[in-house]
This record gives structure tokens, sequence and C-alpha cells, in this order.
């Protein structure tokens, strides 16, 4: 994959995962503990003797947290270890995100999000970047919290309702022509993320354990780009499983991601975390 491409590809990796991320749930089901750095290594899977073990690198990602326990810095390289680009985060005194912009491997603007909060609340959020320009804003009756999301010409992308602590009530996608296209909810024990096409039908699904942490898609496509990160997909065909290890803070230190072929599984990535704590 040429540079051009990978950015391309990045970018809307990326949208997704922000606009996946644009709740007023704050939470960081990643992260336990008081961290300095965290190093994630995602490998390609390989079966040898009966055993799964570590192949070739696909990407490299370097991240650094604040005085706060927060990550303020991402680095992703490449599998010669070139980097490819750089996230920069910031956030307010409640530890919620006001900004996130990605920077290329030359150091100019790839995107930008930001997020506006009132009180306990964020009331708008908007995404930019070369290709595209979208805004959220957010309406709060006490019980439900509703998005509406848009294009900068005001033409309407979703509409969210979701409760306080962020589980999706309701999500209707719109396309150009304003004719839906897609829903999503969030099923009512927080244990799964269901994707409908609009007569209902369920298209696609992830499943969570009760870390908040994926175990299964049906109907996705999971990439090195994707995998690092427990709150990024990108929609697809293929069901996967996913299995953890722990350390004794309680965060994932490994996990192998592997593809359903009929009724076998093989594995696909294998994703190293190594934590430096304070």
């Amino acid at each position: 994959m040429n540079m051009a491409n990978k950015h391309n590809f990045t970018f809307l990796f990326l949208l997704i995962l922000v606009l996946a991320s644009c709740s007023n749930k704050n939470e960081q089901i990643d992260y336990i503990g008081y961290i300095s750095n965290v190093t994630v290594t995602v490998y390609e899977a390989e079966s040898k003797f009966g055993e799964i073990e570590n192949g070739d690198i696909e990407s490299v990602y370097k991240i650094e947290f604040d005085e706060n326990n927060l990550p303020i810095k991402i680095s992703e390289y490449d599998r010669s270890g070139d980097l490819v680009d750089i996230i920069k985060q910031k956030f307010d005194s409640d530890k919620r995100l006001t900004s996130l912009t990605s920077y290329y491997d030359d150091g100019k603007e790839h995107f930008k999000y930001t997020a506006e909060y009132d009180g306990d609340f964020m009331i708008k959020s908007s995404f930019d970047s070369e290709y595209n320009h979208q805004t959220s804003e957010y309406t709060n009756n006490g019980e439900y919290i509703t998005e509406f999301r848009t294009f900068s010409d005001g033409e309407l992308i979703e509409i969210v309702k979701q409760t306080k602590e962020g589980d999706i009530v309701k999500s209707i996608v719109y396309d150009p022509d304003n004719t839906i296209t897609g829903k999503k909810e969030t099923n009512k024990n927080g244990y799964a993320r269901i994707f409908r096409d609009p007569s209902d039908k369920i298209t696609n699904s992830i499943t969570y354990n009760d870390k908040g942490l994926p175990i299964k898609y049906i109907n996705f496509s999971l990439y090195p780009s994707v995998v690092w990160d427990s709150s990024s997909y990108s929609t697809g065909f293929d069901t996967y499983v996913v299995d953890y290890e722990y350390d004794k803070q309680g965060n994932w230190i490994k996990k192998i991601v592997s593809r359903e072929e009929g009724e076998n599984q093989k594995p696909e990535y294998i994703v190293i975390r190594e934590f430096e704590y304070n």
C-alpha cells in the first residue's frame, strides 16, 4: 500500500473511530492505573507446530500519557520503523477530550476533532480535514442525549439517541438523498452493539466482555490500524473473535484476533502492549 493510499485509509478509519467515540460517556477502558507510556505492536499471526506465534510486524504505536494519566500523544510507525503519523490530544480539567489533531509524517495537519461542553455534557463537536467537515450538536432532556450530525452545508448524516451513560438507544443514518441507510443500537445490558439496515434486519454486531472489550465482530474487516485500539472498527463481511491476556493491573497486554472460516478460526493478528507504569 503506497503512502497516499495508506493516509486515505487511515483517514477513513480514524473518521469512524472519532465519530464512534463522540459520546458523553467518559471512560477509558483501555488504560487502568498510573501509566507513563505504552508501546503497542501489531504482528501477523503465524501457526507453527500447533502454536500461535508472532509473525512479521505490521505496525507499532507509541502512546505517551500526562500526569493525569491521559493519552496525549500517539505516534504510529510502519513495519520499517518509519513514522506514519502523530496524533495529539488535549483534555479539560474533567479529563474529557477537547481536541484531537492528526499530523502527517511531514508535520502537516491531517485532520482535527474538537468538542465543547456545558456542565457535564457535550454540546457540540466538529471534525475538519482536507476532505471533509462534519459538525455534531447535542440536546439533553435529562434522560436522553440526542446527537444531530451534519456536513458543513447542513446535510444530515446521522441522528443518535443515547442514554447519559453513553448506550445507544437508537441511531438513524442517512445518505446524501436523505434516505435512511442504516441504524445502530446498544443492547440493554451494554454487552453488544447492533447495526441494522432500513428494514431493521441486523447487518453487523459487536459483542463485549464484562470489561467492555470487544470479543466478537460479525460482518467487519479488521486491519492493523484498527486492531490496536479496542474502540475502533471498520465494517466488512468477516467474523472475528478476540482473546485477551491481562497484567496484574487489569490492562490487557496481549490479544489474538482470529477470523472465522466455517467452524474453524484462523489467527490473523497478535497485538502486544508493553506498559511502563509510574
